[in-house]
């Protein structure tokens, strides 16, 4: 425990944590939105800081939320934190406009003696002071705009409509709003920076855009105002610290200021142009190279392996000179307009002599080592991961070390790497090259660095790597009774939540089977009798109590909302005894979702089976069987005929494989109705409908295989919008005639492991659904060996996977730790219509 923490549990109010902030309760604040001040604190300073302005908020009975640890300040203050919350440490919600003005007024002169590093999106009360203010909503407002297919967030403006509360990169006043402050008062009592001189070197250019954003500072594509000389401009703002000892972003950018310098005679490197100041901000100018950066190899038509010993040849050289390179990665180079590496980032260069690290590229450090420590052997490592992500165009995804199990990081990447050469993504040569590196990466004492040999080197040569087989470490239903103990330990929070999601789960309905609690009701139900389970009946109690009256976007669906719900819940009363007690409380919550949908179905304005009425429709099928119910399965006749017209429809019109997916496409719908056909009223014209759109999508697999087999996206491989989600259509059809263009594009879709996510949804774990269909147990064991090599343990001793948007934290089905431990476990498709039901 910190010292901040052990400050926050002394807090005597009402308090609750959420999301890395502890929020605290003076008083039933109603403003939706209003006056926010900010409060932002160098590491050093930020207890003391604290101690301070709690003092004020006390004394205001004013309500606030504060980071609940030193570690969350120390990423919202880091150079690299790219969010609106940058630097954000306190956050306080005044009741009016006249007590925001007082506790700033207040507040000034308390911190006066305290420099902090600036937040972007406020207005900041005085050269680098730690307060700042801006007009906000205080309770999130979202969303979702489809254009952008992105969450935004909302308040009112003048007129009550709902506007976008824009975060922008400097302070922003919404229309109709008046400042806090007058100019005159700001200029006052705050004290602004000082312009810029007329004859400042920053005026001596134009800027032409914004490259990269960063907490550090922007850096910038300029222009010489009298020469048009093109150039980059980097910037570091003061006050950012991320680290201990005070170093700072502007140290950092002072680095390659001077490493420039001593690099300046390399053909590798960039000119040092001029390096200022405007205040406190500090500027370094480097001439622009024009070429070509990682993302762009595939355009490129040069071989891979010139590219790599090209940077061989680099990291050579920067040792010979007694440096170390740092941070190797894939965005620290580009290819110049002649094919020659360039680096760009020199900043973490350093001497061997220097053990202090300070930056470290997530996947190019081996986390089976400090990632404080400067090493050579780092290095090493480094350039194995650099390289393989230019031969595949993709970098390797891995967790670090499983002590448990005794399970290295370097043993998931060998196992990874040898893989890729079995299955030809690598050439011998290649794979030979990387366990050289490798090898030399493990070595404890390196005294002198070691000029490193050329890919070209190892063709003729076979490298001895120790490596073990990660998958055979692991006793799957052990995992399994430790998560489901975790899980059934937690209680639901106040938004109906059982654990966090990101922030697109967070925003539908908090009963989705994608990211909430159906998929957790599901996923229980399953693996385990839980008919007897109090935490459930409170989880299902609690929901009901809270959830009343919400509407979420996608709100009837069986992915998002009360249809999936209304599936999970009817796994659950399956596993009741007819004398359990808590047994019709099911039914009663499972009738009052069926007569919701009933009534609401005609909202629901799409059709598919993610968010559509083909969705919606195959959750009642499941409740008419269960109930034996007339009146459900008159509805049913009705609204498939529907369905059925609109699917005759669109095949029609097929073009691409898009089209046919199964979560937003015709498969989806294809499958409902083949149910329909099958467990309910068979019919010729059904029969035949879906005989001609299997023939259809066939010939689109044949015609596509060649693309995919070269340039596939990771969508389009997913279950959601590829081919793994076909691949499950045709194996829930149970016709053996579709085998052998599954298990094609089942080995297909392993091919490209590299560029899928882990996930049931969108990644890995949607193909290894698809294999517990068949009888391939070797893809299977290498699926399943990927996605372990993607794994660790958390603090609760929980075996976690790298899932959607690189988190481990989170457990939804759709996107988290559920799907792909289903996947694992062998399970079959969540919302596989079983015939024993009948």
């Amino acid at each position: 425990m910190d010292r901040l923490q052990t400050m926050l549990n002394k807090i005597q109010v009402d308090t609750y944590h959420k999301n890395g902030w502890l929020f605290v309760k003076y008083s039933n604040n109603k403003l939706t939105q209003g006056w926010k001040l900010h409060v932002s604190s160098q590491l050093k300073d930020a207890c003391n800081i604290f101690y301070i302005v709690v003092q004020e908020l006390e004394k205001e009975r004013c309500n606030y939320k504060v980071l609940d640890c030193l570690d969350e300040l120390k990423k919202l203050n880091s150079p690299r934190e790219v969010s609106p919350t940058a630097n954000k440490f306190i956050t306080i919600y005044p009741s009016s406009r006249k007590q925001a003005k007082r506790i700033i007024l207040n507040l000034k002169e308390k911190l006066e003696n305290y420099k902090a590093p600036r937040i972007l999106s406020d207005f900041q009360c005085g050269e680098h002071s730690p307060i700042h203010y801006r007009y906000g909503a205080f309770k999130a407002i979202k969303n979702y705009n489809f254009s952008e297919n992105k969450i935004v967030y909302m308040m009112k403006n003048s007129r009550g409509e709902l506007v976008e509360d824009l975060r922008l990169n400097y302070p922003y006043l919404p229309e109709g709003v008046k400042d806090l402050f007058t100019d005159v008062e700001k200029n006052k009592l705050f004290k602004p920076s000082p312009g810029i001189p007329e004859n400042h070197p920053l005026n001596h250019y134009n800027i032409e855009c914004i490259l990269k954003k960063s907490n550090r500072g922007n850096v910038y594509r300029a222009v010489v105002k009298n020469s048009n000389q093109k150039v980059i401009i980097k910037h570091a703002r003061p006050y950012v610290y991320s680290w201990d000892d005070g170093f700072s972003a502007i140290d950092e950018l002072k680095n390659e200021a001077t490493n420039l310098k001593v690099f300046q005679d390399k053909s590798y490197t960039t000119e040092l142009i001029e390096e200022f100041y405007v205040n406190e901000d500090y500027f370094v100018v480097q001439k622009f190279i024009p070429g070509y950066n990682f993302f762009d190899l595939k355009n490129i038509d040069i071989e891979k392996n010139v590219i790599i010993n090209n940077i061989i040849d680099i990291i050579n050289d920067i040792h010979a000179e007694g440096y170390l390179a740092v941070d190797i990665s894939p965005t620290n180079f580009i290819l110049d307009d002649f094919g020659r590496v360039r680096l760009i980032d020199l900043e973490n260069f350093t001497n061997k002599n220097n053990t202090v690290r300070r930056a470290a590229t997530k996947f190019m450090i081996n986390t089976d080592c400090s990632s404080k420590i400067c090493t050579i052997q780092q290095d090493y490592f480094a350039l194995a991961m650099l390289s393989l992500a230019i031969m595949r165009e993709h970098v390797l995804i891995f967790e670090g070390e499983d002590v448990l199990l005794n399970i290295t990081a370097l043993d998931k990447i060998k196992s990874c790497m040898y893989m890729e050469k079995e299955i030809g993504n690598i050439t011998k040569s290649q794979f030979n090259w990387l366990m050289y590196l490798l090898n030399l990466s493990e070595q404890e004492k390196l005294d002198r660095f070691e000029k490193m040999k050329y890919i070209n080197d190892f063709e003729d040569k076979n490298i001895e790597f120790h490596s073990k087989r990660v998958n055979s470490s692991f006793d799957f239903q052990i995992e399994n009774e430790t998560l489901i103990n975790y899980l059934l330990s937690l209680n639901m929070n106040r938004e109906s939540r059982i654990l966090n999601s990101n922030e697109f789960g967070e925003f539908v309905s908090p009963v989705s089977f994608q990211h909430g609690l159906s998929g957790y009701l599901f996923y229980l139900s399953h693996m385990r009798d839980i008919s007897d389970n109090g935490r459930i009946i409170e989880w299902l109690i609690s929901e009901g109590n809270q959830n009343k009256g919400n509407v979420y976007l996608n709100g009837y669906s069986i992915l998002f909302g009360s249809s999936g719900y209304l599936w999970a819940l009817l796994e659950f009363y399956k596993k009741f005894a007819s004398n359990n007690p808590s047994r019709e409380l099911i039914i009663d919550k499972t009738r009052e979702i069926y007569k919701d949908l009933i009534s609401n179905y005609q909202k629901v304005e799409v059709f598919d089976f993610a968010l559509g009425k083909s969705g919606v429709l195959l959750s009642i099928m499941k409740y008419c069987i269960n109930f034996n119910d007339v009146d459900s399965m008159k509805f049913i006749r009705e609204k498939i005929e529907e369905l059925y017209l609109y699917f005759v429809e669109e095949i029609q019109n097929v073009n691409s494989l898009k089209e046919c997916n199964f979560a937003h496409g015709l498969a989806g719908i294809a499958y409902v109705i083949s149910i329909y056909n099958s467990e309910f009223e068979f019919k010729v014209a059904y029969e035949n409908s879906i005989n001609i759109f299997n023939n259809l999508l066939e010939n689109l697999l044949e015609n596509e295989y060649s693309r995919l087999n070269a340039t596939p996206t990771n969508l389009e491989l997913s279950w959601c919008e590829g081919t793994s989600g076909i691949l499950l259509y045709f194996e829930l059809l149970y016709d053996k005639r579709y085998s052998k263009i599954i298990s094609r594009f089942q080995q297909l879709a392993f091919k490209f492991n590299l560029i899928q996510s882990s996930c049931y949804c969108h990644g890995l774990s949607s193909l290894l659904q698809t294999l517990n269909y068949q009888d391939n147990l070797n893809l299977r064991e290498n699926v399943i060996e990927i996605l372990l090599s993607r794994s660790k343990r958390d603090k609760n001793g929980i075996l976690v996977f790298e899932c959607e948007e690189s988190s481990d934290t989170l457990f939804d089905f759709g996107i988290g730790n559920l799907g792909i431990y289903w996947s694992i476990l062998g399970e079959k498709f969540p919302f596989e219509f079983k015939k024993e039901l009948r």
